[in-house]
């Protein structure tokens, strides 16, 4: 009895041992078997494969292509030199505004155009400082709308000068204060005259008459575009001996659109001052 109860242990380990390498064997036959385990799992499958494998959801997808629009907003708009009567009649602008600030004021007015550029409507407004005055015109025979833009040095400077403020300060101005009914009347003087040279000197071209509108505080009360829409700016500065500002002009393309300003056919010569009826600007 002692001699088997000694050997049922043995049995018994014998037994589990045989079991534990069975399936110590059937399992590395699995992992031989097995085509994710190892290397091969980079080499099982190529793209052609995944293609397959997935109906060919991406090979075979068409090319987007833009439209016209996406074209135009990705090439920046059209560039304000592919007109350049546009640059010519704000050159002549420049010369009748000059004259024009100098009877208003009775001060020596020197006027630059710093830039002009195209751009977005959004753009440009998000770029204006919030203490700007803007007046909305209307181009009459055009049917549309455009702005005046004239930053808070300049509002003051001009009334200083016409309320007969004290030289060589410049402007007296307080930033932020609201103006008084005298202070936008005397802007809207500014304003006209700038509108009324800005007509002749788009006489040459075609007969247009622009209108004050309203003066606004806030870009929002003077959204004449959309965002997105694309408008020309340009920026003229203003020197009237220590005073100085900024005045814009916006006009829209769709405001220019009813010009022949904006007609390839009737395209002037740069740096010529002879348009091609024969008129002298």
């Amino acid at each position: 009895m002692t001699d088997n109860n000694d050997q049922s242990p043995n049995s018994n380990d014998r037994h589990f041992n045989e079991e534990f390498l069975r399936s110590e064997e059937a399992e590395a036959g699995n992992d031989e078997n097995d085509p994710f385990q190892g290397d091969t799992l980079n080499d099982m499958l190529d793209q052609s494969e995944i293609d397959n494998l997935l109906g060919g959801s991406f090979s075979g997808l068409p090319e987007r292509t833009e439209s016209g629009m996406e074209r135009i907003i990705r090439a920046g708009f059209v560039a304000y030199e592919r007109m350049p009567m546009l640059e010519i009649v704000l050159d002549r602008l420049v010369r009748l505004l000059t004259t024009g600030l100098r009877n208003f004021t009775n001060d020596n007015v020197e006027i630059t155009m710093e830039y002009t550029r195209s751009m977005c409507f959004g753009d440009y407004v998000n770029s204006v400082p919030s203490s700007s005055l803007f007046a909305v015109f209307k181009a009459v025979q055009w049917e549309n709308y455009g702005l005046v833009v004239i930053d808070s040095a300049l509002a003051y400077s001009i009334i200083d000068t016409l309320m007969g403020g004290p030289r060589g300060k410049g402007h007296s101005g307080i930033e932020g204060r609201p103006h008084t009914a005298i202070e936008r009347a005397l802007l809207e003087k500014l304003i006209a005259l700038a509108l009324r040279e800005l007509s002749i000197a788009f006489s040459p071209v075609c007969e247009v008459e622009l209108l004050f509108e309203r003066l606004e505080v806030s870009s929002r009360f003077a959204a004449i575009a959309r965002a997105s829409n694309a408008v020309v700016t340009s920026k003229m500065h203003i020197d009237m001996e220590d005073r100085n500002g900024n005045m814009d002009l916006v006009i829209p393309y769709a405001t220019l659109e009813p010009c022949a300003i904006c007609s390839p056919s009737s395209l002037w010569e740069k740096d010529s001052d002879v348009i091609p009826s024969g008129r002298i600007i």
